[in-house]
């Protein structure tokens, strides 16, 4: 048996116990699983609807349906992650809840009773969390988005900014008590995040992190063994680990992509991570273990709407025009293995992907009517409009993209609400 075999029939067994445990609501189903993505809790309730009889058989059928009632509960979110841009699929970011942010903080709190120096690594809604101002700790943040975090963190509350983009090798930075950081899920995000926090952290330093559990791919017992591996030949002993106790606001893409792939029915703190603390014991020696090779996308913000272009994708045609990839344009699915993503030159934070023949034109088209900025407004857009028929057309494509997605976000934003942060 392979190991996805091994991992669906896992995943059977776990939904098969809920079912005999009489769970009749998706919503409730997804919760009470160890974060398994909803889409496979679907297809393994067809398997078992397929071959069960009696009651499991009209349950998990039910359950089916369940899923597809629109019951997208509230999400709390600070005003100030109201004011940034939503996440973009291609950065693999997840932010932490509130409730995550406040425990991760208070840790850092409870550390000594003097000021800590704690290191924020990848993780906005920590650095932008009112919890911050009153921790009395001394704050460093890093990450590839630190203008954007600025902009909208309380006054003073961080001492330190520095941009980092951890897929390359890091400049020396100073020492810090504790870090708290959010690598993406994938192996070679997570060893650079380890190698970096054990070249900022103290000895005696403590580390937070959130890492996959059990649910999360097939692939996660094997990953977690050389996670370990690596953690400790870098120097850190493992302190304590808690399952599932770290959840995550639905991110919009998300949100997207599940509506695409007809699941409306689930929380929107489905998704949770174990908390793993680590403690730096003694010194090492190993090297950066080498940069990570990836596309350089081209991004433009259009109000909310983020879009990125490939600008080095095969020329195979003159046209900027997005061509659509599948219908609806939505891809209903936040996987790196999905067959569809290769062939994308155009992204948008929304999830949608189109091809284009001649994407370099599109990227120069926009830039220019940004006047080379990073940022257009309606106005701008407007200017392809007199740049002839082809640009004319594109002009009103992104007009109708980003009335859509902007719809959209309110859709989502619409169901959430403030907290006084």
């Amino acid at each position: 048996m392979s190991q996805d075999e091994r991992f669906c029939a896992w995943i059977d067994s776990s939904v098969t116990e809920c079912l005999h445990d009489g769970i009749v609501d998706f919503q409730e189903l997804v919760a009470r699983l160890p974060s398994i993505y909803p889409t496979s809790i679907i297809d393994s309730l067809a398997r078992i609807k397929r071959v069960e009889r009696g009651n499991l058989r009209v349950t998990a059928g039910a359950l089916i349906d369940s899923s597809k009632s629109k019951r997208f509960d509230t999400v709390i979110e600070s005003a100030g992650m109201r004011k940034l841009l939503p996440p973009h699929p291609l950065d693999f970011e997840w932010r932490f809840s509130e409730a995550s942010s406040s425990k991760l903080l208070a840790f850092a709190k409870g550390l000594s009773s003097s000021p800590a120096r704690v290191a924020l690594v990848a993780t906005p809604s920590v650095a932008i969390h009112s919890d911050v101002v009153t921790s009395g700790c001394a704050f460093a943040y890093f990450g590839k988005d630190v203008a954007r975090i600025r902009s909208v963190a309380l006054d003073s509350s961080i001492k330190e900014w520095h941009h980092v983009d951890l897929s390359k090798r890091p400049t020396t930075y100073g020492s810090f008590d504790a870090v708290i950081m959010d690598p993406p899920w994938y192996s070679e995000y997570v060893y650079r995040f380890l190698w970096f926090a054990s070249s900022i952290l103290e000895l005696g330093g403590h580390l937070l992190l959130s890492l996959p559990g059990a649910g999360t791919r097939a692939s996660v017992v094997e990953d977690m063994h050389l996670y370990k591996g690596w953690w400790e030949s870098l120097g850190f002993i493992h302190a304590r680990s808690e399952t599932q106790s770290i959840p995550y606001n639905t991110p919009f893409f998300e949100y997207n992509a599940l509506l695409a792939a007809g699941v409306a029915n689930f929380s929107s703190t489905w998704r949770r991570g174990d908390l793993i603390h680590l403690q730096r014991t003694q010194r090492h020696s190993n090297p950066w273990p080498g940069d990570v090779c990836h596309t350089q996308w081209v991004e433009f913000a259009i109000d909310k709407v983020r879009i990125r272009i490939d600008p080095h994708a095969s020329c195979t045609g003159r046209s900027p025009r997005l061509v659509p990839l599948l219908a609806g344009d939505v891809l209903p699915s936040v996987s790196r293995r999905h067959p569809l993503r290769s062939k994308a030159c155009v992204w948008t934070s929304g999830n949608r992907i189109f091809d284009c023949e001649a994407p370099m034109e599109l990227a120069a088209a926009l830039g220019k009517a940004a006047n080379y900025s990073s940022e257009l407004n309606s106005l701008a857009l407007a200017s392809l409009q007199s740049k002839g028929a082809e640009l004319g057309d594109l002009k009103s494509q992104l007009e109708r993209l980003v009335e859509i997605e902007t719809n959209e976000i309110l859709s989502y934003q619409g169901q959430a609400r403030e907290t006084a942060s």
